[in-house]
């Protein structure tokens, strides 16, 4: 069995469907203290994971793929981790 420690990580958020509600999605990620009122991210040492469907119904689904990229590359430019899952649910 493979163990994984981090050491150094002050938090470790995960959330699950977001189905392109950008709005709750970006809510959710302020209630955490990850990103400021701007979207930016604000944690050096956290981790997101995000775990089932970024896109499907809502109707903002290019906005929320579109920050979750840009969380990527800003979450790791700080040290920390944004691990996205791109789901999206066929018909």
């Amino acid at each position: 069995m493979a163990t994984d420690v981090w050491v150094g990580i002050s938090k470790i958020v995960a959330i699950g469907d977001i189905h392109g509600d950008y709005k709750n999605y970006r809510r959710g990620l302020r209630e955490a203290g990850l990103i400021n009122c701007r979207g930016n991210w604000i944690v050096g040492d956290a981790h997101l994971a995000q775990l089932g469907r970024l896109a499907d119904r809502g109707p903002n689904t290019n906005k929320a793929i579109k920050h979750m990229m840009k969380l990527q590359r800003k979450a790791q430019a700080q040290g920390a981790q944004c691990m996205p899952l791109l789901a999206i649910m066929k018909p």
